[in-house]
C-alpha cells in the first residue's frame, strides 16, 4: 500500500511540476519570433522585374498588364516625384499621370503566386516602408511590383489602387 501511494506522489508530482515552467523563457521565445518577423519584412533592394495592374485574378493566378520599357525608380526617387507632384494641383497631378499611362506600352503576363510567396503592402508614405500582407489585398485594378528569380517569383508588393 505504502508502494502505491508513494508511486501516486511521485507521478502527481513529476506532472504538476513539469507544468511549471519558467515564463520569461516563453516572453524570450516570443520577442525572438517578433525579431524573425520584423526582419522578413524587406524587400529585395533590386527593382522589380515586372510592375503593372492587375487586369484579372483567380486564386492565386494573376494577369497583370505588364509595363514595357518603363521607367524602373528606387524608392528614393519615387519619394522624391511624389513631393514634386503634391505641390501639384489635382487637375494637373491627373494629366501628368494620364500622359505617362499612355506613354507606357504593356503586355497582357499570366503569373501563378506559389503559396509562402512574402506579399506585401506599401504603407502609402512614400517612404519605401512596407508591412506584412497577403493574396486577398489584391484585386482587378491593383498596382504590383513583382521580384523574380530563376526559380520563380521572390517577392510581390502591393502599390495601391490604380
Amino acid at each position: 500500500m505504502k508502494k502505491t501511494a508513494l508511486l501516486a506522489f511521485v507521478i502527481i508530482s513529476t506532472v504538476f511540476l513539469s507544468g511549471c515552467s519558467d515564463g520569461e523563457q516563453v516572453i524570450k521565445q516570443t520577442n525572438n519570433e517578433n525579431v524573425l518577423l520584423q526582419n522578413e519584412t524587406t524587400l529585395p533592394t533590386r527593382g522589380a522585374e515586372i510592375s503593372g495592374v492587375v487586369s484579372s485574378i483567380e486564386g492565386n493566378e494573376i494577369i497583370i498588364k505588364k509595363e514595357i520599357g518603363a521607367e524602373v525608380l528606387t524608392e528614393e526617387q519615387m519619394a522624391k516625384k511624389k513631393a514634386e507632384r503634391q505641390k501639384m494641383s489635382e487637375s494637373e497631378r491627373q494629366a501628368l499621370r494620364a500622359s505617362e499611362l499612355s506613354n507606357v506600352k504593356t503586355e497582357d503576363t499570366t503569373l501563378t503566386i506559389p503559396v509562402g510567396v512574402p506579399i506585401y503592402k506599401a504603407d502609402g508614405t512614400g517612404t519605401g516602408n512596407a508591412s506584412k500582407s497577403d493574396l486577398s489585398e489584391i484585386k482587378k485594378g491593383t498596382y504590383l511590383s513583382i521580384w523574380t528569380t530563376a526559380s520563380g517569383i521572390e517577392a510581390v508588393k502591393i502599390k495601391g489602387l490604380n
